[in-house]
Formats: structure tokens, sequence, C-alpha cells
């Protein structure tokens, strides 16, 4: 074999493993502030218990290291469609969702989804609120601690 086709094969091995090393994981990380501005109750213990789980499930909770910080942007509901005594209403939740450490980073995440309050009351309209915003925040805090173990070095502007 000549010395070009030598490290024609060398130089295709050394990018193959480089290409196929999986992304570098984080040790750890702190669960830092939560800002909620939006007037919906029990939205910031949502967040806080979702991240923790999330961050749990991946080994990844630390008393110290990284805090992550998450601010939520807005967290809406408006009205769709109506059937009857059924009201749909259409609930979103976006979240900044930043982590801090050497290499600083963040990113804006956003989920909606629909969901129906009955004639049953402003109690009624109030539970189905919270509980769909619950569902969100779990959903969007999965999806921030997957950016946090996978996602790019730098995604800060």
């Amino acid at each position: 074999m000549s010395g070009v086709n030598r490290y024609l094969v060398l130089w295709v091995l050394v990018a193959a493993c480089h290409l196929g090393r999986p992304p570098a994981r984080i040790s750890g990380v702190s669960i830092g502030s939560v800002r909620v501005a939006a007037v919906q109750p029990g939205l910031e213990d949502a967040i806080r218990d979702g991240l923790g789980q999330a961050l749990s499930g991946q080994g990844l909770l630390a008393r110290s290291g990284p805090p992550v910080t998450v601010e939520v942007l807005g967290a809406t509901t408006r009205p769709v469609a109506s059937d009857g005594g059924v009201q749909v209403h259409m609930a979103r939740l976006e979240i900044n969702v930043a982590l801090g450490g050497p290499s600083p980073r963040s990113i804006v995440l956003a989920d909606e989804r629909s969901y129906g309050v009955g004639p049953g009351g402003t109690l009624d309209a109030a539970g189905a609120r919270a509980s769909i915003f619950r569902s969100l925040a779990l959903t969007l805090t999965e999806q921030a601690v997957t950016w946090i173990v996978y996602g790019p070095a730098q995604e800060s502007p």
C-alpha cells in the first residue's frame, strides 16, 4: 500500500471515529430560578417539578453545577370553538431555558394544546386550565433537558 493510500485510510478512520462519537454529557446541573410573569396558579411549581423529574431521569440533578433558569415568556389561553355547552380553548406556553456555566446557552421552547370546558362554571374552567398548563410544563421541561444533554454547545445569540 502506498503512502498516500495509508494516509487516506487513516484519515477516513479518524473522521469516522469523530463523526460517530456520542455528544458530550454534562455531569450535573442545578435548578436555578423559575420566573413566571403570567398569572397562572401552580405554573411555577409545575415547571420546577417537571424540571426536577426530567433532570433526575437523566441523572443530571445536582446541588451544584451550572444553573438551569427558566423564564415563562407567555402562558395564554384563547377560545377556538364552541359546541353546545362545551367551549374549546387553546392553551399556549412559551418558556426560555438558559443553562449557565462556562459556556452559557439558551433556547426558547413553546407548545400548545386544546382543552374543553363544560358548562360547570369558572371552577371547572380554572381546574381544566391548571391541568393543561401542568401538562404543557412537563412536556416543555422534558424537551429542555433533552436540549441540555444533546443540544449544540452554543445556541445563544
